[in-house]
């Protein structure tokens, strides 16, 4: 079927450019849509990782235990932990790929970065940063190059693509997604046999969703974000 594929990735920016290469590198077949005219630019310059080939490479060590036990006490265990040791036990998988795969081909550099030092509890600090850059320490633009490696693995791009609705089937399961183009309204249907993966951003852009689910966020937030991340498909599941 014209419509028809093993996974669907709505947001093509960091984690979604990355979670339709992963997918389309395990042999799914991948569609990856945004509703911007391009997300190249949107690709986060600085990103943070444990014992990846990097800090190894630098000598960095950051004591997991520690760091995990300072950000569930900094956030007053208003926190998923499972989501905190996800990220600690896996990053390093990220950071590999992104450096072996996508930077050294085309020329940049994954960098660790010195961390800021801090003497008191509350502001206890990591080394866990790491820069995207290029050899002479300039910024690495390299959306395009994570965007041209998903389409080298099959990956179809569909720009200008909101996702409406997510289908379900009487069981509850997630079945694909409908989908309206930008510049016509046209609606169209797509169906995920695998399931949809979701990466659109957040809803610091929407005062609404601030207001209902992140009142502390909002009350000390002196700033808005771009109005891109508005909480659209929050309001889908």
């Amino acid at each position: 079927m014209e419509n028809a594929y093993d996974v669907i990735v709505a947001g093509a920016s960091n984690s979604g450019a990355m979670a339709a290469c992963a997918a389309a590198e395990k042999g799914a077949k991948v569609l990856l849509i945004d509703k911007q005219g391009s997300s190249q630019f949107l690709f986060r310059s600085f990103f943070a990782a444990l014992n990846s080939n990097a800090q190894k490479r630098a000598g960095i060590k950051v004591d997991k235990a520690k760091l995990l036990n300072f950000l569930t006490l900094f956030f007053q265990d208003n926190v998923d932990e499972r989501l905190l040791w996800t990220w600690a036990n896996h990053a390093d998988e990220t950071a590999n790929w992104l450096e072996d795969q996508i930077l050294k081909p085309n020329g940049g550099v994954l960098r660790p970065q010195k961390d800021a030092h801090y003497e008191t509890i509350v502001n206890t600090a990591f080394n866990t940063e790491l820069a995207i850059a290029t050899p002479d320490n300039g910024w690495a633009h390299y959306g395009e190059w994570v965007l041209n490696k998903a389409q080298q693995l099959g990956v179809t791009l569909k720009y200008n693509t909101k996702m409406e609705e997510i289908l379900t089937n009487d069981q509850g399961k997630v079945t694909g997604v409908i989908t309206s183009d930008r510049a016509s309204g046209k609606k169209t249907q797509y169906q995920a046999t695998k399931g949809v993966i979701i990466c659109t951003g957040g809803y610091g852009g929407n005062v609404d969703l601030m207001k209902k689910w992140n009142p502390l966020g909002y009350k000390k937030n002196v700033y808005s974000d771009g109005p891109r991340d508005d909480g659209s498909v929050f309001l889908l599941v």
